[in-house]
């Protein structure tokens, strides 16, 4: 299985991820850069690989026979150049793109989307972060035992 890569523009780490969430910078979190996209992190061919293997899988459809929760932001953001909005949307995946394919992933897929939350939906600012629990936490009364 393949699937081609999308690319709007030559892929350039712009270090707005990094700047939202880092202490730092201008976030809120301290953490081991080496283990968090640090630049130093290389994208290497059998990472991609993998990735794009994964994605060809859940287009699929993947028949998880157990409940499934796909959490997102509402809104992805790519732009270019820094804006404060970076800090209410996903700068790393297409939401849209994850929300349209979460039903293949089984049977019973609960989709909820978050208003303002960052790619890492708990490492947004806090009263994000706690509309992040409350929906894990309501999925876990729902459906787990």
């Amino acid at each position: 299985m393949t699937t081609a890569i999308e690319f709007n523009a030559p892929y350039r780490i712009t270090g707005f991820y990094r700047r939202t969430i880092s202490k730092a910078e201008e976030g809120e979190w301290e953490y081991n850069a080496n283990l968090k996209g640090d630049p130093a992190f290389l994208i290497r061919v059998g990472w991609m690989a993998a990735i794009l293997e994964g994605h060809a899988r859940v287009a699929l459809g993947l028949s998880i026979d157990c409940p499934v929760l796909v959490a997102v932001s509402t809104r992805s953001d790519f732009r270019r150049t820094w804006d404060e909005a970076l800090r209410l949307a996903d700068i790393v995946l297409d939401v849209d793109r994850i929300a349209a394919r979460a039903p293949k992933l089984g049977a019973l897929v609960v989709i909820v989307r978050i208003a303002d939350a960052m790619h890492d939906l708990v490492l947004s600012r806090e009263d994000v972060r706690a509309k992040v629990f409350a929906e894990y936490s309501r999925f876990l009364r729902c459906y787990a035992r």
